[in-house]
C-alpha cells in the first residue's frame, strides 16, 4: 500500500501538483508522505500518534478542531 500510495503522490508531483498539506489516518499515509515534499508542520493525522516514525506531523481526533484547514489558503477539499 505505501509504495502504490507514494507511487501515485509522486507521479502527481511530476505532472506539476505541489503539496502544500497532508491529512491521513495510518502509517501507510505517514510513510508515504514522508516521500514527497509535504513539509512536517504540515502534515495531520486524525487519530493516529506514531507518525514521528516516518518524520513529523501533528495528530487530532476532532475535525472540528482544527484550525489548520479551515484557515488553509491553498488547501483543495
Amino acid at each position: 500500500a505505501v509504495a502504490y500510495k507514494s507511487q501515485v503522490l509522486q507521479s502527481l508531483e511530476e505532472r506539476g501538483f505541489q503539496f502544500a498539506y497532508g491529512f491521513g489516518n495510518s502509517a501507510v499515509d505517514a510513510e508515504s508522505f514522508a516521500n514527497v515534499p509535504i513539509p512536517d508542520l504540515n502534515k495531520y493525522f486524525f487519530k493516529y500518534d506514531k507518525f514521528s516514525e516516518f518524520g513529523g506531523g501533528s495528530d487530532f481526533d476532532n475535525y472540528n478542531d482544527l484550525a489548520a484547514a479551515k484557515s488553509a489558503v491553498d488547501l483543495c477539499l
